[in-house]
């Protein structure tokens, strides 16, 4: 990562950052593009051009809940520090607190997705170690399992 002032350069594919980090700031996107992970490894999400990411752990005051990992092209952003944030949420208190709910239903939705991912993964591993259930059945699951990895990326 380069770094000059406050804009951020990130290589393709490059770690931004990963969940369980200590959040500096957060991230306005300029150009390219950046996916967010669960823990576990579920994408969640594609950010684009003026999307701020990284925000939410600076909001609840809590270690990164995500892993964000740069797109396939380079990635430019600006920093946005944490005291910058911080300063505008003290200023703004009902702003504040709507970002702060809307944060708390995001990690919850989040954590939500990965479980329910999990599971279909448990679900199909089953279904494909009982050779007498339906081959619809089958289909089914997996049309389910693609329609839950469509929605998360396109989020």
């Amino acid at each position: 990562m380069e770094k000059t002032e406050k804009h951020v350069i990130w290589q393709p594919n490059e770690e931004i950052y990963k969940a369980g980090d200590n959040p500096e700031g957060a991230y306005l996107i300029k150009s390219g593009y950046v996916y967010i992970y669960t823990s576990g490894g579920l994408k969640l999400n594609r950010l684009g051009v003026n999307e701020i990411f990284g925000d939410a752990s600076l909001v609840l005051k809590k270690p990164r809940s995500v892993t964000a990992i740069a797109g396939e092209h380079e990635v430019h952003a600006l920093f946005l520090p944490a005291r910058s944030i911080d300063s505008f949420l003290q200023k703004n208190k009902v702003i504040s607190a709507l970002i702060r709910k809307t944060h708390l239903r995001l990690i919850d939705s989040n954590a939500q997705s990965e479980e329910l991912s999990k599971d279909l993964e448990k679900l199909m591993a089953m279904v494909k170690k009982t050779e007498t259930i339906s081959e619809d059945i089958t289909k089914l699951v997996e049309q389910m399992r693609k329609k839950v990895n469509k929605t998360l990326s396109e989020d």
